[in-house]
């Protein structure tokens, strides 16, 4: 959705009669933003207008029954279609419009100098029609970055269980962010691969999920709560992933790895996923598309990494081989250390 700078004179429009429904039957009560970042050609912030309480801050003494509510809390959402909202950039206010689940996307020009700005841009978010305000951030790679990372996060950072559809839906509903499990040393391997080979890089993580953008609050809360460090969250789910590609399986997790990729044509990346669902086969395609000279290696946590032989790691190391093949390494990690030591000896950490 295209943004209106208002300082061009562009009268901002009425709300159609279905948001002026809307918006007289419920009050609106929070806006809800998306981590966005800054490239050259612009910078993206995403979020949400809903007309519904969010859930409470958690703590770890949260009871199941706390953490369910809060859970529902989350997938029942009231939606505000068509509603206006204004986001004020570097001096200058802009207008974007919610889509019919209540999403709204922002695309804010930015100055060449950006690069030399703070890590993080706020970007003071505000629903003129009832005043509610809200904080959005926008991350700006510095100009030191070597390379971008590209992580998924269920079963490659936060041990989600997928395997076991009991086990994975008892820690969706009954656990909170801060009583979910982070891998051993995820904090340490994340915080190394941002700092690079001199260990002050600033090189950007980018997390990739088949979440529903319904858990932001939590994974967000997840990432701060565990020392990992922050980045832009691209889930699955809302309107603007129009595409019939888009709102099929994993396939998704491949169109943001692009999108990413694009984004930045002078960034190198490296590429982290598992072994439990469609990582390494997405990533292959990645590798294939753009070869050695954009993808330094993709990494794979292996979700089986007492058992050998599985066919979760057959399937990896035959992506694999292609992936080397085109010059690219591709490799599995039973655990953080060991993933550590293979990003030391790329060259990709102190």
């Amino acid at each position: 959705m295209a943004t209106t700078t208002l300082d061009a004179a562009v009268p901002a429009p009425l709300l159609t009669r279905l948001g002026s429904r809307i918006l007289r039957r419920e009050t609106i009560t929070r806006i809800q933003p998306y981590r966005g970042f800054c490239t050259a050609d612009g910078a993206f912030l995403t979020g949400r207008v809903l007309a519904k309480e969010g859930p409470a801050v958690p703590s770890p003494d949260d009871s199941a029954w706390m953490n369910f509510k809060a859970s529902y809390a989350r997938w029942v959402t009231k939606d505000v279609p068509d509603a206006l909202v204004e986001a004020t950039f570097r001096g200058k206010r802009h207008l974007a419009r919610t889509f019919e689940d209540g999403f709204f996307t922002f695309h804010l020009p930015t100055t060449p100098n950006l690069t030399r700005a703070p890590l993080w841009q706020t970007v003071p978010l505000r629903l003129p029609h009832t005043g509610v305000e809200a904080t959005g951030k926008i991350f700006v790679p510095p100009a030191s970055a070597r390379f971008g990372v590209i992580s998924d996060l269920d079963d490659t950072v936060i041990d989600t269980q997928l395997g076991n559809l009991l086990r994975a839906a008892k820690l969706t509903f009954f656990h909170n962010a801060h009583t979910r499990r982070a891998f051993h040393g995820v904090a340490d391997f994340y915080r190394a691969l941002q700092g690079g080979p001199t260990g002050r890089d600033g090189n950007p993580v980018f997390y990739v999920s088949s979440s529903s953008w319904s858990l932001y609050d939590m994974l967000d809360d997840f990432l701060a709560h565990n020392g990992i460090p922050s980045g832009p969250l691209l889930l699955k789910g809302s309107a603007s992933d129009r595409t019939r590609e888009a709102k099929r399986g994993h396939a998704h997790k491949l169109m943001k790895v692009r999108s990413v990729m694009e984004a930045y044509p002078d960034l190198p990346f490296l590429l982290i996923g598992d072994t439990g669902q469609r990582d390494p086969h997405l990533y292959l395609q990645a590798v294939r598309e753009y070869g050695p000279a954009r993808i330094h290696a993709v990494l794979l946590r292996d979700v089986t990494p007492h058992e050998t032989g599985t066919a979760r790691q057959t399937a990896a190391d035959l992506c694999a081989a292609e992936a080397r093949e085109l010059g690219v390494p591709m490799a599995r990690f039973a655990d953080s250390a060991a993933a550590l030591e293979i990003a030391g000896r790329l060259g990709l950490v102190r």
